[in-house]
């Protein structure tokens, strides 16, 4: 009887300590417009980057993504090429539950294709590019 009285407390103690993870919070923050971009340290190219890359568009996906990417042609190490003459765009789909546009970008050189060097960039229904 003893044993029984031991083993209903401890498991009710244990059950009690697993219901103590119900009481974590953490605030969530809007960070609007934020851009983070992680560099890759090979190349200096940047490897990872999210928030809103771009403003509010009325312009077609193509037009949006060549437009960024011929901005910032440094950071994608372009020289003096345009990004229409060195990224091809493989696929563009839409998202039927975010209603974003997804683009998919094969970098190459020279009319080559650079294995490995793919982008997926994703077009807001406003027209801001998101990564």
């Amino acid at each position: 009887m003893r044993k029984v009285r031991y083993m209903m407390t401890v498991l009710g103690v244990g059950c009690m300590m697993g219901n103590l993870g119900d009481f974590v919070y953490a605030e969530q923050t809007n960070i609007g417009s934020f851009s983070h971009e992680k560099d890759s340290g090979v190349g200096r190219m940047p490897d990872f980057k999210k928030g809103d890359l771009t403003p509010v568009s009325d312009q077609n996906p193509e037009a949006i993504i060549f437009n960024y990417l011929n901005a910032n042609k440094e950071s994608y190490q372009l020289g003096s090429k345009k990004a229409e003459d060195s990224f091809d765009i493989t696929q563009i789909t839409k998202d039927p539950v975010t209603h974003f546009t997804m683009v998919r970008l094969q970098q190459r050189y020279e009319g080559v294709p650079i294995w490995g060097y793919t982008q997926v960039a994703h077009i807001s229904e406003q027209g801001v590019l998101k990564v």
